[in-house]
């Protein structure tokens, strides 16, 4: 499991990521930072071609660019949504070991064209189906059964 961090989250969430052994990176440090100002489009296509899980905060525009991008029979290696109520940006903490427990307990599970809306750092994580534009909540459940929601 590959993960890349978006530009609002710290180079710290990385760095924590790397010392348990996840292979993880920051926008900012991702192919030297050439992607640091680039369209969310480019940043999923690249990640996606890089085998790279996107991290972000970003909850507004994410979500219709995937609908968008599903709709157009375009790819993506998967999507991690962190909702700042829940895991609050500064967090870096509860956010590394949120990623950390995805990464252990979903690891051999295939991440493409998949979302996961990241709920609570820990113990429990919900996470949302988006089709079509609209979000139906699931219940409270293990990271293991979080990564099958395809937005095809």
């Amino acid at each position: 499991m590959r993960f890349l961090l978006n530009s609002h989250i710290p180079v710290g969430v990385a760095k924590q990521l790397r010392r348990r052994s996840i292979e993880a990176h920051a926008l900012s440090e991702w192919m030297d930072g050439n992607y640091r100002s680039a369209q969310d489009e480019l940043i999923l296509a690249t990640a996606n071609s890089d085998s790279r899980i996107l991290v972000t905060y970003d909850c507004q525009t994410i979500p219709p660019l995937l609908k968008v991008l599903a709709e157009a029979g375009q790819h993506h290696a998967g999507v991690i949504l962190v909702d700042e109520e829940t895991i609050r940006p500064d967090d870096i903490g509860g956010l590394v070991r949120a990623l950390e427990r995805v990464s252990t307990e979903s690891a051999n599970d295939n991440w493409e064209d998949h979302v996961l809306f990241l709920a609570s750092s820990y113990p429990t994580m919900t996470s949302n189906v988006l089709i079509g534009g609209a979000g139906a909540a699931l219940p409270p459940t293990s990271a293991s059964h979080l990564v099958a929601h395809d937005l095809r």
